[in-house]
């Protein structure tokens, strides 16, 4: 068994693993934003349902208590993700711009850039 816990550790670092400063909470908010604008970026789902599910998940990130400097960061960026989601679609951002906010939430939850 002690020989798996080190291959378990290495699939751990290659795989994504919540990053140890962020609470539950918070990186559940943070996931359900990925997963939204992926599925807008994807067109699997329309603007009004990522922003839904987007200003949902900001509203919720803001509310928790006592949070530390990297889940400040990390409302601040899917609140952001919702703002760019907005902006693209009155055609203000782009959709690399789109992409570049994605993979910073995504850089913030220890997630793999698109």
């Amino acid at each position: 068994m002690k020989k798996f816990i080190p291959l378990l550790i290495i699939l751990c670092m290659l795989t994504s693993c919540k990053p140890s400063e962020l609470s539950d909470e918070m990186y559940d908010c943070g996931i359900t934003a990925l997963k939204a604008v992926d599925d807008y970026i994807d067109r699997k789902i329309d603007y009004q349902e990522a922003f839904n599910i987007l200003k949902g998940m900001s509203d919720r990130a803001g509310k928790i208590q006592g949070q530390n400097d990297k889940e400040k960061i990390l409302n601040s960026q899917i609140g952001l993700v919702k703002i760019t989601v907005d902006s693209a679609y009155l055609g203000i951002d782009t959709q690399s711009e789109l992409i570049e906010r994605r993979n910073r939430l995504a850089e913030g939850l220890g997630e793999n850039s698109r």
